[in-house]
């Protein structure tokens, strides 16, 4: 989709313009000649038609400024020179008056003429054919009725204010318009598609653009650099969009446990640097003491439903977890079960306990519920119903003579079962010896004594120097 931008031209090439945003620092892309106009120069600011594609932007037109552009060409208009004719006047009459009963000149249209009078119509009355009015007496009294008393109204009480639940999680776009903007011109549809979709998104964009450049007879666009170049981003680009999320979770107070616990399990691949780290910190806080103030208030409205006597609510309360971590006291199961087999019992109506026992079904303490008996009353629906529950409670199924059925025979329990293999007995093996080598000892060969000489003996002796 195209959209309009305001570019500088910053130099001129062979066949091509450099050009960049109005305002910005460094040239941004090309555009070619042919899309200029006659006269421009280096430094003009105009309004150009741009494209955002995978592989950068695509200038389509260029619209020269204002003073460079030619006037168009204007039809001089000659009055025609008209004869002289007399002058006319329009004089409009007064009106007399605006009332309807005015006769001398009243209404819209002036005096009304004798019309006459008309066939048919009677004659106008007249006080001496009907003779004089007879008096009247006076009025006769009327009974003044009796007032009623009215209550006076009550105050309007104040209007109770609805409560919707938890917001509605809608994190900003400060952090990943932020990145957008940071991004040189030719990475920001790659990063625009992940936002949107991923590496996913990345390659159908890429599909789609190369089916179009093919249709139209144009040059397809490799995959691989750009398939790259959204790799190199996809950390940066979750980094951001955890961010807002995050800020978008601090600054509700009262988001919804599971928004907050979907933004905590984020953060472990996200928050790299400190500020993010911090951040986690913080939710991660969070999470913890509303996960601690919602299982206490779990099991404060357990204990308050078995003081008030409401043991239906109580039992059913003990199955709604509000997560998987929590556990109930045992000293709160323990009454929650002696409470529970005492109300099982005969005594007990149909309706009651059946809804105890359904609520005891999807309990976690199911398997320690011993009804003691069956109500005295009881139909076909609610032995249906009862045994229904019997799955769950095992107790039940021997208050309802349910017989147990036998677990599933395995499948190799009709084949015969091979006889063991034969024992044979192997004599144990010689222990092995291992005998030294023999090592062969030279013979002594006897040497004779010869005496050394003379000289050799004198050589050998010490030397004595004589005393001075």
């Amino acid at each position: 989709m195209s959209q309009r931008i305001d570019i500088e031209l910053t130099s001129a090439g062979e066949g091509q313009w450099t050009w960049r945003a109005a305002g910005a620092r460094q040239p941004k892309g090309l555009l070619d000649v042919s899309l200029l106009y006659p006269g421009v120069r280096v430094g003009d600011v105009v309004r150009a038609e741009m494209e955002r594609l995978i592989d950068g932007v695509t200038i389509l037109s260029v619209t020269a400024p204002k003073s460079l552009k030619a006037r168009p060409e204007t039809l001089a208009i000659i009055a025609k020179v008209e004869p002289d004719y007399p002058t006319v006047n329009v004089q409009y009459a007064e009106k007399a008056g605006r009332g309807r009963n005015d006769r001398d000149g009243g209404g819209r249209g002036g005096p009304r003429p004798d019309r006459g009078p008309r066939d048919g119509a009677r004659p106008p009355r007249d006080g001496a054919d009907r003779g004089p009015r007879p008096e009247r007496g006076p009025r006769p009294e009327r009974p003044e009725r009796a007032r009623v008393e009215r209550a006076p109204r009550p105050e309007r009480s104040v209007r109770p204010t609805i409560d919707r639940g938890p917001k509605r999680f809608a994190p900003r776009r400060i952090h990943r318009d932020a990145l957008i903007n940071d991004l040189p011109v030719e990475e920001r549809p790659v990063a625009e598609q992940l936002l949107r979709g991923g590496i996913p998104a990345v390659r159908q964009a890429i599909i789609d653009q190369n089916a179009g450049l093919k249709a139209s007879g144009g040059i397809e666009i490799p995959a691989a650099p750009l398939l790259a170049m959204a790799d190199r981003l996809l950390a940066r680009v979750k980094q951001a969009e955890w961010l807002d999320k995050a800020q978008a979770a601090l600054d509700t107070p009262d988001l919804s446990l599971r928004d907050l616990r979907q933004v905590v399990t984020q953060a472990d691949g996200v928050a790299r640097d400190d500020s993010s780290r911090d951040m986690a910190a913080k939710l991660r806080e969070e999470l913890a003491k509303r996960v601690e103030n919602q299982r206490g208030v779990w099991a404060a409205d357990i204990v308050k439903s078995i003081e008030e006597g409401k043991l239906v609510r109580g039992v059913r309360a003990a199955g709604n977890i509000p997560d998987p971590a929590a556990k109930l006291d045992p000293e709160v199961t323990a009454r929650l079960v002696a409470a529970t087999n005492a109300e099982l019992s005969s005594d007990t109506p149909a309706e009651r306990w059946l809804a105890l026992v359904e609520a005891a079904a999807d309990s976690p303490f199911r398997r320690d519920v011993v009804p003691t008996g069956l109500p005295t009353k009881t139909n076909e629906a609610f032995l249906a119903a009862a045994a229904q529950a019997s799955n769950r409670i095992p107790a039940l199924l021997k208050l309802l003579g349910i017989s147990i059925p036998p677990p599933p025979r395995s499948k190799t329990a009709g084949r015969p079962v091979p006889p063991p293999p034969p024992v044979r007995f192997v004599a144990p093996a010689a222990p092995v010896v291992e005998v030294p080598p023999v090592v062969e000892v030279a013979p002594v060969v006897e040497v004779p004594v010869v005496e050394a000489p003379a000289m050799v003996a004198e050589a050998a002796a010490p030397v004595v120097e004589p005393a001075e």
